[in-house]
């Protein structure tokens, strides 16, 4: 294995680590530090996510409605365009 090679000097960090007092700090730190509430932000991006879904749906709605009515008014042009033929 790759790592095998780096295990003596990986036990070396740790214990010097362990030693120097670095990992009691640290569990003293995330004893007293307290991880911040993410809950309302969370519910503030469902919240946006869903406001952005009705939106889109909306856009798509109008922009169908829109393609149909141009297509229609291409057909009217199109049909005023050509010469009417004169029946004698």
């Amino acid at each position: 294995m790759l790592l095998r090679p780096l295990l003596p000097m990986l036990g070396y960090i740790y214990y010097s680590c362990v030693g120097l007092g670095y990992f009691t700090e640290l569990q003293k730190f995330v004893g007293i530090a307290k991880s911040p509430t993410l809950d309302p932000y969370i519910q503030k991006l469902i919240e946006s996510r869903k406001k952005l879904i009705m939106i889109n749906t909306t856009l798509k709605t109008v922009q169908d409605r829109l393609d149909r009515i141009y297509g229609q008014a291409s057909k009217k042009r199109a049909s005023l365009a050509e010469p009417q033929a004169v029946s004698s």
